[in-house]
């Protein structure tokens, strides 16, 4: 069962998408560390940093985050079509990203959505969740929206961010289907 408490944001956010993973090894560098807290369901060339020359979209990491990482074509069931993580190296930090007040996001394209199963949040509301394992833990932030105009290649795409504190995680996770990219979230968070 899943926790959610209720709480505006007070600026247009990022999208989020956390996961756990395997445990980084010792001396890992920040986008090992990254790549191992990634959802499952990505092939190994999925993922790649924004500042590749071959990255999908070009877009750079955020001049706050340690590491960040643009993925494509979740196999997943409801995986995302896209998806954007980043690794941040405190809480502070984290938060400041996740709420848009350092402007480290693409907040012009977003527009807030209630998530499936929260009644009357209303635009601009996040909510925190909790992690089965912790239930008296908030385990981060999360919040529902639509990508507006074809930032990704899908015009249409609904999209969730999310946080996940312990690993100090922010993530974008966009695809065509709001109820199916929540359900997978709810999988693979």
């Amino acid at each position: 069962m899943r926790w959610l408490a209720i709480r505006p944001l007070a600026a247009a956010g990022v999208v989020a998408t956390i996961a756990i993973g395997a445990a980084p090894t010792a001396g890992a560098g920040p986008e090992e560390q990254l790549r191992s807290v990634l959802p499952a369901g990505y092939g190994p060339a999925s993922c790649q940093s924004p500042d590749n020359p071959s990255s999908p979209t070009g877009v750079p990491q955020s001049t706050h985050a340690l590491a960040a990482l643009e993925c494509r074509d979740n196999s997943l069931p409801g995986g995302p079509t896209y998806a954007y993580y980043r690794l941040y190296g405190d809480q502070t930090t984290l938060d400041k990203a996740f709420s848009g007040e350092k402007g480290a996001s693409r907040q012009a394209y977003w527009w807030f959505l209630p998530c499936p199963g929260q009644e009357g949040t209303g635009p601009a509301a996040a909510a925190t969740w909790r992690d089965n394992r912790a239930p008296d833990k908030v385990a981060g932030w999360v919040v529902c929206g639509k990508v507006y105009g074809p930032v990704h290649g899908n015009p249409d795409a609904k999209s969730i961010m999310w946080t996940r504190d312990s690993d100090l995680l922010l993530s974008i996770a966009e695809g065509p289907d709001l109820a199916s990219l929540y359900d997978w979230w709810t999988r693979n968070r």
